[in-house]
């Protein structure tokens, strides 16, 4: 997510039950704060290339993703991405992005693009606990999407004073995170979202 073309952060897309939506609708959490004040919006999806290995089995090509090919944004008559609201007191934020140019497949500067199909993250309904291995997923400066990390909880509810902020509980864990993996994802072993 690229907020006023300077900023950057993570989203996660999420199954939210929207009436009358159409089923190229996307839901994305994110950080308040990666929003706040936005003049535009860029979201962009990773394309990761397939192949087929020697028994016709497809293959992902990790070692060529492209974030360059699915791109949204909320420039021109008609906005692909939309601002659905927010809460700065808790740091959250909630974008949907209509991804019908991306719907079928298409041809982008001569070359065939599939249909994008995002992941909706499954949300864990259980209890975080302390030592639980975790992983985030972000774009550490902005330069490093799809970087992985990981740790543990260490702290569950902890009350801390964030500036301009106040008291907040927030979950302590020691995965590292850096500018730009603000609205990132963080899910347990199983991969179910947590945080």
């Amino acid at each position: 997510i690229s907020p006023n073309q300077k900023g950057r952060g993570c989203g996660v897309v999420v199954d939210i039950d929207a009436v009358g939506e159409n089923a190229n609708v996307y839901y994305i959490y994110t950080c308040y704060h990666v929003v706040e004040d936005f003049t535009s919006l860029k979201v962009t999806f990773p394309y990761i290339p397939i192949y087929y290995d020697a028994s016709m089995t497809p293959q992902y090509d990790y070692a060529n993703i492209n974030y360059d090919t699915y791109v949204f944004t909320t420039e021109g008559n008609e906005p692909e991405v939309g601002f659905v609201g927010g809460d700065r007191l808790t740091d959250v934020a909630v974008l949907k992005v209509d991804i019908s140019a991306f719907s079928d497949v298409t041809v982008k500067d001569g070359v065939q693009v599939p249909a994008l199909k995002p992941v909706k993250a499954k949300v864990s309904d259980d209890y975080y606990t302390l030592g639980q291995t975790v992983f985030a997923i972000g774009n550490p400066t902005g330069e490093l999407p799809g970087t992985v990390t990981s740790g543990v909880v260490s702290y569950i509810n902890r009350d801390i004073s964030v500036d301009d902020l106040g008291s907040m509980k927030l979950l302590q864990f020691d995965t590292p995170i850096n500018a730009g993996n603000s609205g990132g994802g963080l899910f347990n072993l199983f991969g179910e979202l947590v945080g």
